[in-house]
């Protein structure tokens, strides 16, 4: 199942509505620690990060929230260095969205493992 929705996200020129739905149930599934892996092992934390400099909004946000979720897992965590040039720029984001579902991937990172 997650290769297909890679192949979806490394499209070029696809409609950002297909990016944005494909992102939005990779947000639904996420939740699952199997998945998640499963995700992080192909690559899908990578491309989601260059999709934070998407021209559309909604993809950014719904790549922001898909991080925010990744930043909860050891694993997903020690894959940050990819995208932390892009979420800089996207906490002075003109869509407050997009700026809250940043500061939730910050937050997140802040927890340790232990959830402190």
């Amino acid at each position: 199942m997650i290769p297909k929705f890679k192949e979806v996200l490394l499209v070029e020129d696809l409609e950002h509505e297909i990016i944005r739905d494909a992102l939005k149930t990779l947000n639904e599934l996420v939740h699952e620690p199997e998945i998640c892996d499963a995700m992080i092992e192909q690559g899908i934390l990578e491309i989601v990060a260059s999709l934070l400099k998407s021209p559309e909004g909604a993809v950014r946000e719904q790549s922001a929230l898909l991080l925010g979720n990744f930043a909860l897992s050891a694993i997903g965590r020690s894959f940050f260095d990819y995208a932390f040039s892009n979420m800089k720029d996207l906490l002075e984001d003109d869509e407050l969205n997009v700026r809250q579902a940043t500061a939730l991937i910050y937050e997140r990172l802040s927890i340790n493992d232990d959830g402190v």
